[in-house]
Parts: structure tokens; C-alpha cells; sequence
């Protein structure tokens, strides 16, 4: 392979990395649009979960401790029981997780466009 050659191959990578960044630039917004539209059905479901916490706690704080133990003991397990699931079910909203990825590399790739 000539020296000739060897800078063609080498300014057609170039290019090729330079045209796939940006159109992974463009097509990002697309998908990541795309991918919370598919996976909206759990970020409702886990800000229904969260609300629904919120509420019960709110109950626990006006149920008296002493005076009526049986009820706050099964309301505190179940605030217990519903974070738990709310844990396993992924604490960070994906949503959320995706537009963190979409923005990082709209910003990673910005030189390159």
C-alpha cells in the first residue's frame, strides 16, 4: 500500500467517523423519543407508586403511635412493602435515564459535528 493510498483510506475514515456521528447526532432525539414513549407505562406506574407512598406517610404522620399500634404497624409495612417493590422495580425513572444519555452524548459528539 503507497503513502498515497494509505491517506486516502485514512481521510475516508475520517470522514465515514465524522458523517456516523452525525447522524447518530440526529437520530438520537428520534429514539430516545421513541424508547420513552415504549417504556412511558413504566414511569407512570412508578410515579403512581411514589404518590401513593407520599400519601400513606402522610397518613402514618397523623396516626398516633401508642394509641393505635395494630394500624401503624400495617400501615408502616405497607409504605415498607410498596418502596421495596419500588426499588426493584428501578428507583430512577428510565425516562429520566434516557434523556441523561441523550444529553451526554449530544455533548460528546457536539465537536465532531
Amino acid at each position: 500500500m503507497s503513502a498515497a493510498e494509505a491517506d486516502r483510506w485514512a481521510w475516508l475514515l475520517v470522514l465515514s467517523f465524522v458523517f456516523g456521528c452525525n447522524v447518530l447526532r440526529i437520530l438520537l432525539p428520534s429514539f430516545s423519543f421513541f424508547m420513552s414513549r415504549v417504556l412511558q407505562k413504566d414511569a407512570e406506574q412508578e410515579s403512581q407508586m411514589r404518590a401513593e407512598i407520599q400519601g400513606m406517610k402522610q397518613e402514618l404522620s397523623t396516626v398516633n403511635m401508642m394509641d393505635e399500634f395494630a394500624r401503624y404497624a400495617r400501615l408502616e409495612r405497607r409504605i415498607n412493602k410498596m418502596t421495596d417493590k419500588l426499588k426493584t422495580h428501578g428507583g430512577v425513572g428510565i425516562t429520566c435515564w434516557i434523556l441523561v444519555c441523550n444529553k451526554v452524548v449530544a455533548i460528546v459528539l457536539h465537536p465532531f459535528s
